[in-house]
């Protein structure tokens, strides 16, 4: 006769309710569980199961716990697919039984010893059960599960004893199940140990499943029995390995469990290799070893070994022959000559040169792939604009202006996709946290392995960072989190008030100095110019570990109203000139009448004789001396004006004056 499951669960088990078919949830009987019932239970076969950490059982086990009487009459079919079977009489202990010690050690006359007399001992019968539950014992498990480990089936469940250093038993643990003894090995099967060799790998998986897989397969092995993110500060067993494979789950807690362990055996143990070992990412979630060997024949496992990472605290040493034959890669470029993969570059200008238009363009450029300055070759990459200084709608009304040159340079707007930019909430105060909360938005968003523009340095914080003490902790929590998530970043800052009296860019003029420019790859710094209020011009002052025939020259940049993007021009002679204030220098004003009379003739070459009709009563009190004429000259060549062919022969660069504005 079926017993009624049902009434033995409600004599125990509070605020039972229905669910799907015969199952039947409730509040645990096992642990203080008030809030959530966590507690089901089937009433036709009498399974049941907590999901906090109580475990799983049947209706025997159930009954067993609760000292609930004539228990015997629910062993059914429902308990075991054993009929008639045996159960062990292993009765429940704990650490206050006054003939178990702490240390782990077992009298000779306890329970838990007594019991196992009459089953470890008798081979013939777990031999026999071995037989019987061949079925229910994966193929990469071997028999010796039973002669060194003592594990066994019994009635369907798979009990796993703990022993001691000596080999002693002093736990023995139902699979996901109720726990018999003094407590948990603190590594599992730590009596082998005297039989491992130091010189050959020792591998710590995740969890016993695992670990009697690897012991199975030959590999010496133990588990951490408290779990992924813990470990037992005991780490004597390790002594002496050489080396050490730390084998966790493909998941968040294996992954965070082994960094934790590895960095415990490295500290303890500094000669030791330690391996953590890096399963492939198409894996799916939770893959552990044991998954490898019934699907794969353990090949996952054996590449996510070769692709172990070592834990170092040192430095790496490697012998100068290796070292010359290594396949090293350069850092892959994202805007040719400014930034490359992992790197930080900075865009740095005057007042009103237009940072914001640049910060954006660079911004589209990287996002769609298109040329920067439709010079410069850029690769796709994602975008985050993190822009503190502007409004909203000044920010708005510049991307509509620039989206359709974009638009009409690539085939299509998916691009679109790769760019984000923060909106900024009016109500925002510049504040020393930005930093922290920049941080928090590539975490909260996964922005990983994309390019971080900061538009500005200066307004991202509100340091004073003209101080080296106030700019070199900002620097640093930029190099951690460009590492983090590996990041390449853009910097857009501001030159010095009182740069404005240099006539050559440079990299003084960024305010912050050398720490800054020290700290960065690349440097692009862009000036104002007085010949024309749409012409800039742009010098790539620092590169590192790169080639360009632009670096330390000068060249324009215009800016097209029409498309309002920056275009690159031509080479720039002489960079004076463009800080000049050309409308009021008379050398400027007497090389452009002189330009617009000898553009019609043929002959455009010119010597002393020809410039002389052209010195007007207005310029004459310039040239009282034969001497000052040729001085003039000699200025213009260098300004880049006039190009000087042979000892009196000369030649306007025509494209040079006229690109100055009356």
């Amino acid at each position: 006769m079926q017993p009624g499951f049902y009434r033995l669960f409600e004599t125990y088990v509070k605020g039972i309710k229905p669910g799907n078919g015969n199952q039947y949830t409730g509040f645990c009987p096992f642990h203080p569980d008030r809030k959530k019932r966590s507690f089901s239970f089937n009433d036709e076969n009498g399974l049941w199961n907590c999901f906090a950490v109580c475990g799983n059982g049947n209706a025997y086990q159930f009954a067993q716990r609760f000292n609930h009487p004539n228990s015997e009459q629910y062993l059914t079919n429902g308990y075991s697919k054993m009929n008639n079977a045996q159960i062990p009489n292993i009765p429940k202990t704990t650490t206050t039984n006054p003939s178990i010690k702490k240390d782990g050690d077992i009298g000779q006359n306890t329970p838990l010893k007594q019991a196992h007399l009459d089953l470890i001992n008798n081979l013939e019968r777990l031999d026999s059960n071995y037989n019987e539950n061949r079925s229910l014992i994966p193929e990469f498990w071997r028999k010796k599960m039973y002669s060194e480990l003592k594990v066994f089936f019994e009635n369907g469940e798979l009990y796993f004893p703990h022993h001691d250093q000596k080999g002693e038993i002093i736990t023995i643990q139902i699979h996901k199940g109720a726990q018999f003894g003094v407590g948990k090995s603190k590594w599992y099967a730590p009596h082998l140990f005297k039989n491992y060799q130091k010189d050959e790998p020792l591998y710590i998986s995740e969890g016993l499943m695992d670990c009697i897989t690897l012991l199975s397969n030959n590999y010496q092995a133990t588990s951490n029995t408290t779990g992924a993110t813990n470990h037992p500060k005991d780490l004597e067993l390790f002594d002496g390995f050489k080396e050490i494979i730390i084998a966790y789950d493909h998941d968040k807690a294996g992954r965070d469990g082994a960094k934790k362990l590895s960095n415990a055996i490295k500290k303890r143990f500094i000669q030791a290799k330690v391996k953590v070992i890096q399963w492939d990412e198409s894996l799916s979630e939770k893959w552990d070893i044991s998954d490898s060997f019934k699907h794969d024949s353990g090949k996952s496992f054996k590449g996510a070994v070769i692709n172990s990472t070592e834990k170092r605290t040192g430095f790496e040493v490697i012998n100068i022959s290796e070292y010359a034959k290594l396949n090293l890669e350069g850092a892959k470029p994202i805007i040719h000559s400014i930034l490359y993969e992992k790197g930080i570059c900075v865009i740095a200008g005057s007042d009103n040169v237009g940072k914001t238009w640049i910060a954006l363009q660079s911004a589209f450029s990287i996002a769609s792939g298109v040329r920067l300055f439709e010079y410069f070759i850029t690769y796709q990459r994602t975008v985050l604009l993190i822009q503190f200084e502007n409004s909203n709608n000044l920010i708005q009304d510049r991307l509509q202006k620039i989206i359709p040159y974009f638009q009409q340079n690539t085939p299509n707007d998916d691009w679109i996709k790769n760019f984000d930019i923060i909106r900024k909430n009016e109500s925002d105060e510049v504040f020393t946290e930005n930093w922290k909360k920049i941080e928090d938005t590539i975490k909260e968003r996964g922005f990983n392995n994309g390019v971080l523009i900061i538009d500005n340095l200066y307004t991202s914080t509100d340091k004073n960072l003209s101080r080296n003490e106030d700019l070199n902790p900002v620097l640093k929590i930029i190099d951690r989190i460009r590492n983090q998530f590996n990041l390449s970043i853009i910097l857009i800052a501001h030159h010095n008030k009182d740069s404005e009296q240099v006539k050559s860019l440079n990299k003084n003029q960024i305010t912050g100095g050398k720490s800054l420019t020290n700290f960065v790859q690349n440097v692009l710094q862009i000036g104002d110019s007085k010949i024309s209020k749409d012409l800039r011009v742009a010098k790539i002052t620092k590169i590192r570990d790169d080639v360009t025939e632009l670096y330390d020259i000068p060249f324009k940049l215009y800016f097209d109203t029409n498309s309002y993007i920056f275009k690159k021009g031509a080479i720039i002679t002489n960079e004076a000139v463009h800080y000049l204030e050309c409308k009021k220098r008379w050398e400027i004003k007497l090389i452009k009448e002189f330009a617009g009379h000898l553009e019609h003739r043929k002959d455009k070459d010119f010597n002393r004789e020809t410039l002389i009709p052209h010195i007007t009563k207005e310029f004459e009190d310039f040239f009282k001396h034969p001497n000052q004429l040729t001085r003039y000259l000699n200025k213009m060549t260098q300004w880049g004006l006039v190009i000087k062919k042979s000892r009196d022969r000369y030649e306007l660069a025509f494209h040079e004056i006229n690109g100055i504005e009356d």
